[in-house]
């Protein structure tokens, strides 16, 4: 959603902690992203309850709230105190937007969150009960059994007790029925519910006709393709909620690259916090790190690259000309795999010295500290001996007349330091911080090419056909004080700046050796990274021009695996895109087809007319994508351990507590036939006929508030409904699928740009 909002808008957004993050209900992580972003505005996506540090601390910010209403009570002494406070209130459903307004708000807008549709819809029941079958059910199960399936968190609201006895009743006198409760059992919300469901299960005598999957869990869960096939396959009887609150599903996509902030991180090596790139380009957190063993693998191999994965990962492709989600199974040769534009944004301007190289500095110099040396005739002993002095003396007379000591009173220091001031050398001082600008990072890409360090004296290696270039590789370390020679001889140039201090920090920022080079992750998002690229290449590539295919190829060399991949992706982050391969020690990169258009202009090289027509590019920009070719799909007989990663706000993988509260719309979405309480969402939801509405039977205080149970009897009936009238619930399911269906992000957004562009008013 944000995604298209920033291109609509022009909406630059920092995604903050959910609300149980930082201590004290997200408190602590919310002010620490006001402080460091200083947001014009505030989005939150909560039960409002949970928020109320928000009014506190916001300042005169407009807050954008969307929010849910879990029942039509009212908190006024909270709800009160957190709406005056909101600019722009949102719910989910009519339901919320009338219990607001009942009480008095009727500024609140209503706008239904979202699904996709080229997930969340019917699948072939073949295809989906051999996916389950591979990758969910761990015992043998009757294939033509009823099934009650539920998807939700196990908390007092979600009134369970209820769900377990009504099921118990309804499954008397039938022998084909199975309950498939989507759920974790041993969350930490299950431990503050009023009811143990495991034991709740066993007391009722049911636990032969209930199941229960062993690899799902509150933090982790299930992908959104893989959460489609299980609400698919409660086709095969009904989505069953009696559910006392009102939520919305979050319907999310898997990313497929792993770049993180700090660089390149193999998955089994990334760690809960890193910063990855997600589909929409943009870093989100990792939150999760799974395990497993399958032998249900699949190499997928692409124009340039191969990957390894299970049988039910997804893929974000291009084909059948439209995005779609697609396992190795669904794939074919032809299709597009999808990987995002990452997005550029500045982090740092300069670059502090102090932070990488240990020595001297104050505000605005750095030096290293000069001990005795041959060009020093009068050494500490023979000050000793002639100035009748001590060591400690002598030592802070040379700190004193090095300007590292200030307002020195003692009179045998500034004695002794006037007898040796021609004796000791004054440090050499370089400015302590290095601007990001254009000038550095061109000459960083040609040390990267051609640099090295060696003691004290870094030195770049040109050859004589790079003389053009020397002037402007001089440019920085001019600016920064540095005693530069360079030395001409034969068909090589020699670049020697003496600079013990930068030589050490060039090893640090840029590798030691040529096996080792690489590109420090702080320069991936400066705003001027295509002069360290233009530096790169310029310093060890080459271009060839081919006249029968009217194509120029840019090419690339080094024997860093590391330092190529970098450069590829910091490519792709200016929309060209690579590929390299490995020829005897080194690796080679090569840009070729309309890519080179967008390259060649900045490496100063001539114009060249490509002959659109010969064009072999196979990889194609489209959406803010590249759309990379599937060569070839094979199945690997192996078993093998696999990991997966749950990415905060990525919309990667869907977590419990994002996505589980509204599973019956994305049964509805799939074509299965819903049966839940009238009450909240469910109401309007499942009205005229796109479902079965339970009656409301006694009022209980759950949670601290009045909610209504369900009615048990009724609950039965409608169940039975659906059992012996098969007929009639998949009428009913396809007049619910046809109404869900029009609730897309595509029908959704235009409501949120247009809530945007009011609140954009109100800033101005």
């Amino acid at each position: 959603m944000f995604g298209k909002l920033r291109d609509e808008c022009k909406l630059y957004y920092e995604v903050a902690g959910g609300p149980y993050e930082g201590g004290m209900n997200g408190r602590y992580t919310f002010n620490e992203y006001l402080y460091e972003y200083d947001p014009e505005v505030i989005f939150t996506l909560a039960d409002i309850q949970w928020l109320k540090f928000i009014p506190p601390n916001k300042g005169n910010r407009p807050w954008v709230a969307y929010f849910p209403i879990d029942g039509d009570h009212w908190d006024d002494v909270v709800w009160n105190s957190i709406l005056d406070k909101c600019e722009f209130p949102v719910t989910y459903s009519k339901f919320a937007q009338e219990v607001c307004k009942k009480n008095g708000y009727d500024n609140v807008k209503m706008i239904y969150h979202g699904h996709d549709p080229y997930i969340f819809k019917p699948y072939p029941m073949e295809k989906v009960q051999e996916s389950i079958n591979q990758n969910f059910i761990p015992r043998k199960m009757d294939p033509d059994a009823f099934l009650v399936g539920v998807v939700q968190t196990v908390n007092p609201r979600k009134n369970w007790d209820y769900w377990l006895k009504i099921f118990a009743e309804f499954v008397k006198d039938k022998d084909n029925v199975i309950a498939v409760l989507i759920t974790d059992p041993n969350s930490q919300m299950a431990y503050t519910s009023r009811i143990s469901l495991r034991r709740m299960i066993k007391m009722l005598g049911i636990h032969k006709k209930v199941w229960i999957p062993m690899n799902y869990h509150f933090w982790g869960g299930y992908n959104d393709l893989q959460m489609a096939e299980i609400t698919n396959w409660f086709r095969k009887g009904c989505y069953f909620t009696v559910s006392g609150g009102e939520g919305f599903g979050l319907c999310v996509a898997p990313e497929t690259m792993i770049h993180t902030k700090d660089g390149f991180k193999p998955i089994y090596k990334v760690e809960i916090g890193d910063k990855v790139v997600g589909i929409d380009g943009n870093y989100h957190i990792i939150e999760k790190k799974v395990s497993r063993k399958t032998n249900k693998l699949y190499k997928v191999k692409t124009f340039n690259e191969s990957i390894t994965v299970s049988s039910d990962h997804p893929f974000y492709t291009f084909s059948d000309n439209k995005f779609q989600w697609k396992t190795p199974t669904q794939l074919k040769k032809g299709d597009y795999i999808c990987s995002p534009i990452e997005k550029r944004m500045e982090t740092i301007s300069k670059i502090d010295i102090t932070k990488y190289v240990k020595c001297k500095y104050n505000d605005k110099y750095v030096w290293l500290e000069h001990g005795f040396s041959p060009k020093q005739k009068k050494s500490i002993s023979y000050c000793i001996e002639n100035y009748h002095t001590t060591k400690k003396i002598v030592e802070k007379a040379r700190k004193y007349l090095r300007g590292e000591l200030k307002n020195v009173k003692s009179e045998e220091v500034k004695r002794v330091a006037s007898l040796i001031k021609d004796d000791v050398p004054s440090p050499i001082k370089y400015p302590r911080y290095i601007e990001l600008d254009k000038d550095f990072l061109y000459f960083a890409g040609w040390f990267i090419a051609e640099g090295s360090y060696y003691k004290g004296a870094f030195e770049l290696s040109l050859g004589i056909n790079d003389k053009p270039y020397i002037e402007k590789i001089l440019r920085f370390p001019r600016k920064n004080n540095i005693s530069i020679k360079v030395i001409e001889k034969g068909n090589r140039i020699r670049i020697i700046g003496s600079s013990a201090i930068h030589g050490r920090l060039f090893n640090i920022l840029f590798g030691k050796g040529a096996r080792n080079k690489k590109i420090d992750p702080i320069f991936f998002h400066s705003k001027y990274a295509m002069e360290l690229i233009v530096g790169l290449i310029l310093g060890d590539g080459s271009t060839k021009v081919y006249e029968c295919r009217k194509q120029r190829l840019i090419t690339f060399s080094t024997t860093s695996l590391t330092l190529v991949r970098q450069l590829k992706r910091l490519l792709m982050s200016y929309k060209i895109y690579s590929s390299y391969k490995k020829a005897k020690d080194k690796y080679r990169l090569f840009i070729s087809g309309d890519f080179t258009e967008i390259l060649a202009p900045l490496l100063g090289l001539e114009e060249y007319k490509i002959d659109k027509s010969k064009s072999h590019t196979q990889v194609k920009l489209k959406d803010g994508y590249f759309l990379i070719p599937v060569k070839k799909i094979e199945k690997i007989n192996k078993a093998q351990e696999v990991f997966d990663i749950q990415v905060k706000n990525s919309h990667s993988f869907v977590g419990e507590f994002l996505l589980l509260h509204n599973s019956q719309f994305q049964a509805m979405c799939c074509g299965a036939p819903v049966v839940a309480l009238d009450y909240t969402t469910p109401t309007e939801f499942l009205a005229n006929g796109r479902g079965y509405l339970i009656k409301k039977g006694d009022w209980d205080i759950i949670d601290g508030f009045e909610r209504p149970t369900p009615d048990i009897d009724d609950a039965v009936e409608k169940l039975n409904e659906v059992y012996y009238n098969r007929e009639k619930a998949q009428k009913v399911a396809e007049k619910g699928r046809r109404w869900a269906s029009k609730i897309t992000w595509n029908s959704t957004i235009p409501q949120w740009v247009r809530l945007f562009r009011e609140v954009a008013e109100e800033i101005a």
